[in-house]
């Protein structure tokens, strides 16, 4: 297991806002959502996404999105979506204002044994 330093910013607003925080590699999206919510100050009201390459991850709406279409994101772990150093994908939180996030891994350490 790694410990991840990522650097999340939020786009299109000035001045910037943005967060440094460290998690494990194996924090799932839907977990990461959950720090989000309290690292950037949001109070978990609206829905939200995340989005890597073409890939939607979050929870399906079956108003809205077609099966398969969004994959559950309890099932999806950083590491995954977030691979290599300077990897980055979307977080977006408000679909309806899309309040759009840029998420980058900035470093990968080695978690120490019992840590």
């Amino acid at each position: 297991m790694a410990i991840y330093r990522v650097h999340v910013s939020l786009l299109d607003i000035e001045p910037m806002i943005w967060r440094r925080i460290e998690l494990s590699s194996q924090t799932t999206l839907r977990q990461f959502h959950r720090s989000l919510q309290i690292v950037m100050g949001w109070e978990n009201y609206h829905m939200h996404e995340f989005l890597a390459g073409k890939q939607r991850y979050g929870v399906p709406d079956s108003t809205y999105d077609e099966p398969g279409e969004v994959i559950l994101e309890g099932k999806i772990r950083l590491s995954e979506v977030l691979p290599t150093l300077g990897a980055q994908i979307q977080y977006i939180y408000d679909l309806c204002d899309y309040w759009r996030h840029a998420v980058t891994l900035e470093e990968s350490v080695s978690a120490e044994p019992d840590t």
